[in-house]
């Protein structure tokens, strides 16, 4: 008996290789590009983040910085009171991270906390604003 020998014995493919090879590059270009708008949204939810625990560090300064000046307009009323004026003035109360990045981080935060951040800078502008007066002042009477 002779068994008859196949000379092609490998099934046909199921899918034509050409289709395969396209279809992994495709998803390989898409995974790319997903993990780079994924890398790019993790770095700006970080900087976010960063920012804004140096905003709630800068309040705290505002905080310290308010009780210095309160200490040194009581001390300045009670020299006035008895007929001392020094040449002085309230030190300023700096606030760089608000000025140069809150736009950044503003569209983060929810509009109670934007007004409370903004009623906050603006009362640390009148504090400097009054200590610039209190300046002007104190050295006009040296002056005279």
């Amino acid at each position: 008996m002779d068994i008859p020998i196949l000379q092609n014995s490998s099934p046909p493919p199921l899918v034509d290789d050409t289709w395969v090879k396209i279809l992994v590059v495709v998803l390989a270009a898409a995974l790319g590009w997903l993990a780079g708008q994924g890398g790019k949204l993790f770095d700006e939810w970080r900087t976010k983040r960063k920012l804004r625990r140096e905003l709630l560090s800068e309040l705290n300064n505002i905080q310290h910085g308010v009780v210095a000046v309160y200490t040194e307009v009581v001390r300045a009323i009670q020299m006035s009171v008895h007929g001392i004026f020094g040449v002085g003035a309230v030190n300023r109360l700096t606030n760089p991270i608000f000025t140069n990045f809150y736009k950044d981080v503003c569209s983060s935060l929810t509009s109670t906390q934007r007004q409370s951040y903004e009623r906050i800078h603006g009362f640390v502008d009148q504090i400097n604003r009054y200590g610039d007066d209190q300046w002007d002042t104190s050295s006009r009477i040296h002056r005279d």
